[in-house]
């Protein structure tokens, strides 16, 4: 293979077995990859999706991965991610990031995902996360500082934290953390959650809508269904069941222009813009 600092390209991956590693797949600096119908268990995470370089580099010197297809693939008992992705950040800098460009994770099947998430993207853009079966795992799909994702048709069963979590990245400092953009989180079913079955926060431009959600709540009966702490977005057509969560649908103080419409749940506007 190439010196890794520039990348390989064309990659395909297809029908491997892979048990007790620390990464089952580790694509680094890649592009237009795809992984199919693998099987992943028993390792530390199972696949590990990031750009290479030396430390001091600037992102804008990496060549970052781009492309990738992880589809029909069965990742289990893994100690920290089922699929980890994470671009680059110049420390101090928010005008030099290297995304992660291109990730779809589609009809894979993840369980016992227990140390962190399922699916975790940080700094990354042009996400697809769709049909995906996730099962007794800390948590299903959790997005970084992310823009341009979907999150769709995707079951989540006993997870012991969110179904559906975005949050800052933790590369930098705060004062130069992007938030999370144009994201769409549609016809998700979650079931069984220890907190939140959906929580959008620190995003601006985002869609919530036709997500089933019951039985969340189960770690201490204060969270919500759908919770958002986010700028300029739609919460709509949502199905929240269950009788341990505190609100079908939450919207905090601090969000700003958040429409909602739903006909099948209660909704809680904390001094909301609408």
């Amino acid at each position: 293979m190439s010196n890794p600092s520039q990348g390989s390209s064309n990659i395909r991956i297809i029908n491997c077995t892979i048990n007790n590693c620390y990464y089952g797949l580790r694509p680094c600096n890649w592009s237009d990859i795809i992984i199919e119908n693998c099987k992943i268990s028993n390792c530390q995470e199972g696949i590990h999706l990031t750009s290479c370089g030396k430390s001091e580099d600037m992102p804008s010197k990496h060549s970052p991965l781009i492309n990738a297809v992880i589809n029909n693939c069965i990742i289990s008992n893994t100690n920290t991610y089922g699929i980890w992705g994470r671009g680059k950040f110049a420390y101090n800098d928010s005008t030099d990031i290297s995304y992660l460009d291109g990730v779809v994770v589609s009809n894979c099947k993840f369980k016992n995902c227990n140390g962190s998430s399922a699916i975790y993207l940080d700094v990354c853009k042009n996400i697809r996360t769709c049909y995906n079966l996730i099962n007794d795992s800390a948590r299903s799909i959790w997005l970084s500082s992310c823009k341009n994702a979907v999150i769709d048709g995707n079951i989540c069963e006993a997870i012991t934290n969110e179904g559906v979590f975005t949050s800052l990245t933790s590369l930098v400092d705060e004062e130069y953390k992007p938030r999370s953009k144009d994201i769409k989180v549609n016809n998700n079913t979650c079931i069984s959650c220890g907190r939140n079955g959906i929580f959008v926060q620190y995003a601006d431009d985002f869609i919530i809508s036709n997500n089933f959600i019951e039985n969340c709540s189960l770690e201490d009966n204060t969270r919500n269904g759908i919770m958002v702490a986010a700028n300029n977005g739609f919460v709509s057509d949502n199905i929240v069941r269950g009788a341990n969560h505190s609100k079908d649908i939450y919207v905090t103080s601090g969000s700003d222009q958040v429409f909602c419409n739903n006909n099948l749940a209660s909704i809680i506007l904390d001094s909301s813009k609408k």
